[in-house]
């Protein structure tokens, strides 16, 4: 009886530790796999928002207005080089 209470303390300890084990490798599977899927996201956020600025300068110089763009502390001017060449020949 003895041993027998032994081996079933044992028995109860290994499948505790088996069962962290599994539980640890599950949420760390988990988090990868979202963290991937975040990741992703983000790029084509990025990707997406960085398209839109583009088109929205298109479509303003398009119309033969100026268009200024700011990076940082320095303002450029865009204008469309068919409305100049629009204006110099006509």
């Amino acid at each position: 009886m003895i041993n027998g209470g032994i081996m079933e303390k044992k028995a109860k300890i290994i499948i505790a530790v088996l069962t962290a084990i599994i539980i640890i490798l599950a949420a760390f599977l988990i988090y990868s796999i979202y963290m991937g899927w975040f990741v992703a996201q983000q790029q084509y956020a990025y990707n997406y928002g960085y398209q839109m600025a583009i088109l929205q300068v298109i479509q303003e110089s398009r119309n033969c207005s100026l268009v200024p763009l700011v990076a940082g502390n320095q303002t450029f001017t865009l204008v469309d080089i068919e409305c100049l060449r629009a204006n110099t020949t006509g």
